[in-house]
C-alpha cells in the first residue's frame, strides 16, 4: 500500500482548489484500544481530513515513531504540486529532527511544542533576551488565549 501514497496524495491535490495557494497536511498518532496506533498524514479540507499516507504499529510495543514518520515522509515528498505546504502537528508528536524532515521535503512546519522551554524575545531597539514561554493556561498572570 505504501508505493500509492504518493499516487494518492497527488490525486487529492489534482482536485484541490484553494485560494490562497496553501495545502495543509496534519500529521497525527490515534491509538485505538491499546491494540495499535495509527500513524497518519492527512490532507485538511475544511472540518475534515483525508488521509493519505499512514502506517500501523502495535499500540504496546517499545520502539520509536521516526523510522514510520521518516518513511511516511519521504514516500510523500515531491507529490504536493505547486502549493504552499503547511505541516500540522499535536505537541506530543513534536520533535527537532521532525521539523528537520519537514523542511527537507520543502514544507512549512507548525509543530506545537511544549510548554517546557523557551524563546528569544526582542525587546527594546536591538536588545534580545531569552525568557521562559508564556504561561498559556489561562491562570492568573498567565496570556488570554
Amino acid at each position: 500500500m505504501e508505493q500509492s501514497f504518493a499516487a494518492l496524495l497527488r490525486w487529492v491535490v489534482r482536485l484541490w482548489q484553494s485560494v490562497d495557494g496553501d495545502l495543509v497536511l496534519a500529521l497525527d498518532a490515534t491509538t485505538l484500544r491499546q491494540t495499535f496506533t495509527v500513524l497518519s498524514v492527512s490532507v485538511l479540507v475544511g472540518r475534515t481530513a483525508i488521509p493519505v499516507a499512514w502506517a500501523i504499529v502495535p499500540a504496546t510495543q517499545a520502539g520509536a515513531w521516526k523510522p514510520h514518520w521518516r518513511r511516511l515522509l519521504r514516500s510523500l515528498k515531491g507529490s504536493t504540486g505547486h502549493y504552499r505546504v503547511l505541516v500540522t502537528a499535536d505537541r506530543g508528536l513534536y520533535a527537532r529532527w521532525l521539523f528537520k524532515d519537514i523542511v527537507a521535503c520543502g514544507w512549512h512546519p507548525l509543530l506545537r511544542i511544549s510548554a517546557i522551554g523557551s524563546c528569544l524575545v526582542c525587546e527594546t531597539g536591538q536588545r534580545w533576551s531569552w525568557r521562559p514561554y508564556p504561561d498559556r493556561s489561562g491562570a492568573a498572570g498567565g496570556m488570554d488565549r
